[in-house]
């Protein structure tokens, strides 16, 4: 089964965890990283959709791209599923399991595994550049990723288990996936009286537990993801189907 899992905004690079391997597409980001190094702090805090300093933090990561030593990837991201994931506390089995499940989406570096090493960015998916000729990140990445992503789930066992978020699924022909793969899609709802709504801090703390809880147990059969159960939330066999295993938080 492979996994698939959204990177994050906030990033806290781990000097203690030094890459000695690039990603596979390092060469795509090193290309977008000089471009966007070109821009001004009011080009990028309008196609980021941020503040300006937020826009002058990320020109400066990308001028300094070159120089930066790179980390691992997933103990760099810090947002709510990583803070879930918990990456630094995981065992060497469970780490190298991820490294051949686990691919992190991103609109930066296309695919990363876990281990792969990577620099501080920040980036969107409607972001245009000359390097793509012209098209936003989310489809300029379609027609790489797509087969590379079919492949692995094909030498694997043909499942995809869906933890990234709709978002990401911009980066691949999801009909292609769709046909090519068994993709599973938890979905992680709160139930609060009558009421079910699926929140988004819960679905993302939920993505990065369950990639862990896959990860240190090894998990190979989607069945086996009803065993699942993290702050409050458990699988609900009531209104689960094969495909897409429900978890609820009463």
């Amino acid at each position: 089964m492979q996994i698939l899992l959204a990177d994050a905004k906030t990033m806290k690079p781990n000097k203690a965890q030094p890459a000695d391997r690039l990603p596979h597409f390092e060469s795509v980001a090193a290309t977008l990283a000089s471009e966007m190094a070109e821009a001004d702090v009011d080009d990028l805090k309008a196609d980021l959709k941020c503040s300006a300093a937020i826009a002058a933090d990320a020109l400066r990561a990308f001028r300094n791209y070159a120089t930066t030593p790179p980390c691992q990837a997933l103990t760099t991201y810090d947002g709510t599923a990583y803070k879930h994931l918990r990456a630094a506390e995981m065992c060497p089995e469970a780490m190298a399991f991820a490294d051949s499940h686990l691919w992190i989406t991103t609109f930066m570096y296309g695919l990363l595994r876990p281990t792969d090493g990577i620099r501080p960015y920040r980036i969107a998916p409607n972001v245009q550049l000359a390097a793509t000729d012209g098209q936003p990140l989310s489809r300029y990445w379609r027609h790489i990723l797509t087969p590379t992503l079919i492949e692995a789930g094909k030498q694997d066992d043909g499942v995809l288990l869906h933890l990234s978020t709709t978002e990401y699924e911009q980066l691949f022909d999801w009909r292609l996936l769709q046909r090519d793969l068994r993709i599973i899609v938890p979905k992680f709802i709160v139930q609060s009286g009558d009421k079910r709504t699926v929140q988004a801090v819960w679905a993302k703390a939920c993505r990065g537990a369950m990639a862990r809880f896959v990860c240190d147990n090894q998990i190979s059969r989607p069945e086996d993801l009803s065993a699942f159960a993290h702050e409050g939330f458990v699988y609900d066999v009531a209104v689960s189907t094969p495909n897409v295993p429900v978890f609820v938080r009463e």
